[in-house]
């Protein structure tokens, strides 16, 4: 699909990304319209326009956060991290509208087919395909138009300003700035029985505030709006102000304090840092609100994507109950968005209307129908029908849409189309049909010509026509004895090579749900598998050749074949006939490459999905290139070869791409990376060279074998490493390895059965600072102390680890670091006690008195509570006679013999931990992190969380 990205050179580009899936209770949307904010999005694309001076002072709060990594982590990995935010593109919008095409088995008050209204800076960017949760949409409303419901998000800002005003029937209300949101703001407060004046400085918004129910309009640079106030209200002042501007200062506060009546209400609706006359607004005595976006529930991660509502007896307006107010009043006719809708713009001419957002006030991206599944373009033939807006590809005319993902069985009894070349081709509309093509070459001549002659006798004895159960008998006979002789990887196979197979998977996916429902697929070495379901008007041998001749031309390009032809011209089909039937064929396609004993070349996924599925998006397997001089049939990859594995990333954030990912770049083939958001998966692709970008990891999970690094937030920590274990993978995962005693339970049953392994991503024990201390320890007998202090700083409450259900709170997500360090520098751990400050739900402060199986001893101080000026974390090891003395892990002191020794360092472990797992990947080095020790330390992590809800010690 594609994608409108922003990057902080202030570049715009519309670009290819992987589609995403839907998130857990949410839905996956085919996006029709979606509304640029010219306040907001003009905002952002000037300040991604500034040179990076006008950024540092702009932002002081991001220089000083610079400043607080390069004390830690040293001013190397402080401009890596500058670096990465500066060339990571971001996605911009946050009001849309479009078409359901997936629904998470979650969620039960969506279906597919369903229009919808889809709200949030996070999900509804301008992009072809949208995932949002439960709580970010709407349904949308017969007799509003897309164009309409797409403006839901804004209008819902403006109605959570006017709810914060108060304004009640014949109040006077001054709407201080006429852009989109206040024009808004307006229309409602008329619709609310409020009487409204707008102020603006551009003439023509005023025209437009007159037409949105303005009862009075007026211009500061024209007139005093004082002056205008207090005729207007028969000098009382206005009984609330909305001040829907931009920018900071005191001259729009001031000027609505002015205006206020005694006890008034101002609203704080933009992105305005007010500055308020202290004296002015005290004796008025006057009441400052701010609005935040849409309404209650908003920037509440369990609201929005844990759908969890608030009880309407409780709070009344929600956010999503504000989209519903504002998608009731555009029906109603009350809520009229004419007059602010300046410009319509196609979707792919949408990069140049930035450029001139100020003379804008509501610009509609339209869509032309595409389904946001990675096109092949370029070619006649192959590009989309442009679709209506807002409607569902074979949508009826009376405005009903079908449920077109449903699975239909073939019923013998009901019209059949019956087309024979060599074998039989049975279509029935709307029927899923299983689908085999294959390379020319993948059969010999000859055994074509022997298999020819043995059902030559076979037909002689079941003359045709035949019905259905004769039809399975000749499949079974003679379809399956090829699937096994296509399995051998005889022929070319061409399409184990990576580039090869990708013309063919987006060849597929290109017109999924419009001329097709596509399902599950896979590319095997020389020929293809695959469950689809054409929908009305598209047959499925039109399908067929489109996909077959576009792909042949691409495939000779690529390898400068010759005229000879590339596929099989005949394919085998198979109409199902139940749903028993799907589900066979579905795992058939989802173990054929292990049943072929492939550990590359191939790829595996799956479309929007016929019947029931919750939409998962297509993910790559393998990429196993084939090397040019590679035998035929070889596949690559085999430990025959001596080829390491390509390695899969899924999570591929901030962290892994300056920590993780720089230390393994061409070091190890990148096979798929796979991201929460399409944007971020392509611009880590391109950025690392990985094979092939995706946003679900279903596929190379499935795949046996190989090796992947895990980097997603820490409640997908267990649940992605024991799906990779399963398969026998390889497996570094950023700690916490898992976030509950159940969950390392299971981690433990997993491990007795599995031929993969895993290390946790404890960094600091890789640290050439540890390996110095390790060193001088080496000769020490005796029992240790150590002292580990960490000033872990205030956490902000909108940082992720303040969710205790994604991180596990800071002792647990954060804190296991350091108690790690303890079990690799003084063995086994035997019993612990632990106390934290307060009584928090999730302590984000610990301190432990750890007690080892020799007799050591560490106390462990992880704190919020200190000052960012001291040294985030500085340890002190008191063993025989020496003291060490450690800083961040960069400056290590050793006091020996009344002499000290410093040395300094440049890295915390995490090159050294990548190259410590990649050799033990090719076979040149034990396991550096095994399983056990990880288990140790969670489970003294574990321990000293009971201790303080326990206020006893506790064994580990």
């Amino acid at each position: 699909m594609r994608q409108l990205a922003q990057y902080q050179d202030g570049r715009l580009e519309l670009q290819e990304v992987p589609a995403p899936v839907p998130p857990p209770g949410g839905i996956l949307v085919r996006t029709t319209c979606s509304v640029i904010s010219p306040g907001t999005e003009r905002m952002k694309v000037e300040q991604a326009r500034m040179s990076l001076l006008q950024k540092a002072k702009a932002r002081p709060d991001q220089v000083k956060k610079v400043i607080e990594t390069a004390k830690t982590l040293g001013w190397k990995a402080a401009l890596a991290k500058v670096r990465n935010r500066l060339e990571s593109p971001t996605p911009l919008g946050y009001s849309a509208a479009g078409v359901v095409v997936a629904v998470d088995e979650l969620n039960t008050r969506f279906r597919v087919g369903d229009r919808v209204a889809c709200g949030g800076a996070e999900c509804a960017f301008h992009a072809e395909m949208i995932a949002v949760p439960d709580l970010l949409a709407a349904p949308v409303p017969e007799g509003v138009e897309d164009w309409q419901a797409a403006c839901m998000t804004l209008a819902s800002i403006s109605m959570e300003a006017v709810r914060q005003s108060g304004a009640r029937l014949g109040e006077r209300v001054l709407v201080l700035g006429q852009g989109l949101v206040g024009l808004l703001a307006t229309s409602l407060l008329k619709a609310s029985g409020a009487r409204v004046m707008g102020v603006d400085l551009v003439a023509e918004r005023l025209q437009t505030s007159l037409a949105m129910g303005a009862e009075r309009v007026a211009n500061p640079l024209q007139s005093s709006l004082a002056d205008e106030v207090r005729e207007w209200t028969a000098g009382q002042g206005v009984d609330a102000v909305l001040l829907c501007v931009g920018g900071k200062g005191r001259d729009a506060a001031d000027t609505a304090i002015e205006c206020l009546r005694d006890r008034g209400v101002m609203v704080i609706v933009g992105i305005y840092d007010a500055e308020l006359s202290w004296k002015t607004a005290y004796m008025k005595d006057i009441q400052v609100r701010y609005s935040r976006s849409y309404g209650p529930g908003r920037y509440d991660p369990q609201y929005e994507w844990g759908g969890q509502d608030y009880p309407i007896g409780h709070v009344r307006w929600t956010e999503n109950r504000n989209f519903e107010a504002c998608l009731e009043l555009m029906r109603a006719g009350q809520l009229d968005l004419g007059p602010v809708t300046t410009r319509r713009v196609a979707f792919e001419d949408v990069v140049g209307v930035y450029d001139a957002l100020e003379c804008e006030v509501g610009v509609v991206v339209e869509y032309a129908g595409r389904t946001g599944i990675l096109p092949v373009a370029g070619e006649s033939g192959i590009l989309p029908d442009v679709g209506k807006p807002g409607r569902m590809p074979g949508s009826h005319e009376s405005g009903g849409t079908p449920d077109l993902r449903a699975f239909i069985p073939f019923d013998p009894t009901k019209k059949t189309e019956k087309a024979r070349r060599n074998l039989p081709h049975w279509e029935q509309e709307g029927v899923t049909q299983f689908v085999t093509f294959r390379q020319a070459d993948a059969i010999s001549q000859e055994k074509l010509a022997e298999w020819r002659a043995e059902r030559e006798v076979w037909l002689r004895e079941h003359p045709q026509p035949w019905d259905f159960e004769t039809e399975e008998l000749h499949q079974r006979l003679f379809g399956d004895r090829v699937e096994q002789w296509l399995d051998q990887g005889a022929g070319s196979c061409i399409l184990a090579r990576e580039d090869a197979a990708r013309v063919v998977e987006k060849a597929m996916r290109h017109f999924d749900g419009e001329r097709y429902i596509l399902d599950a697929y896979v590319i095997m070495p020389n020929h293809v598998h695959v469950l689809l379901k054409p929908l009305a008007g598209h047959s499925l041998s039109e399908i067929m050749h489109s996909w077959k001749s576009f792909t042949s031309r691409e495939i000779k390009k690529l390898y400068g074949l010759g005229e000879e032809a590339f596929w099989q011209a005949e394919r085998f089909d198979h109409a199902l006939r139940s749903e028993a039937a799907f589900e066979a064929k579905r795992e058939y396609i989802r173990s054929n490459p292990v049943k072929a004993r492939l550990n590359g070349g191939f790829v595996v996924g799956c479309g929007i999905g016929v019947g029931s599925r919750a939409g998962i998006l297509p993910v790559a397997g393998a990429s196993g290139i084939l090397p040019d001089d590679g035998e035929p049939g070889r596949m690559p990859g085999s430990h025959e070869s001596g080829r390491m594995p390509d390695l899969h990333v899924i999570g591929a954030g901030n962290f892994a791409r300056t920590m993780l990912l720089p230390h393994l770049k061409g070091r190890i083939g990148f096979g798929t990376v796979v991201n929460a958001t399409g944007l971020s998966a392509r611009h880590v692709c391109e950025k690392f060279g990985f094979a092939a970008a995706e946003t679900d990891a279903v596929a190379i999970l499935a795949q046996a074998g190989g090796a992947v690094l895990i980097s997603t937030r820490h409640h997908l920590h267990a649940p992605l490493v024991m799906k990779a274990l399963h398969s026998n993978k390889h497996v570094f995962v950023e700690k916490p390895i898992c976030l509950t005693r159940e969950e390392l339970a299971e981690l433990d049953v997993m491990m007795q059965g599995t031929q993969g392994s895993v290390m946790t991503g404890f960094n600091r024990r890789f640290a050439p600072a540890t390996l110095a201390m390790m060193e001088t320890l080496q000769n020490v007998s005796g029992p240790k102390t150590l002292a580990f202090h960490v000033n872990a700083g205030v956490l902000a409450p909108d940082h992720w680890y303040a969710n205790a259900a994604e991180s596990g709170g800071r002792v647990l997500g954060e804190a296991c670091h350091f108690f790690d360090f303890a079990c690799h520098l003084l063995g086994r751990p035997v019993k612990v006690t632990a106390q934290t400050v307060g009584r928090p739900k999730a302590p984000d402060s610990v301190t432990a008195q750890v007690e080892f199986a020799d007799g050591s001893s560490a106390q462990i101080i992880y704190s919020a509570e200190g000052d960012s000026a001291f040294p985030k974390e500085s340890l002190r090891v008191f063993a025989g006679g020496l003291v060490m003395e450690c800083e961040n892990f960069m400056r290590l002191v050793i006091y020996r013999n009344r002499k000290q020794t410093v040395r300094k360092f440049s890295s915390k472990g995490h090159a050294e931990e990548m190259a410590a797992w990649l050799a033990f990947l090719q076979g040149k080095a034990a396991h550096p992190l095994p399983y056990e020790q990880s288990r140790q330390s969670m489970r003294l992590t574990f321990a000293a969380l009971d201790s303080i809800r326990e206020a006893r010690s506790i064994p580990v």
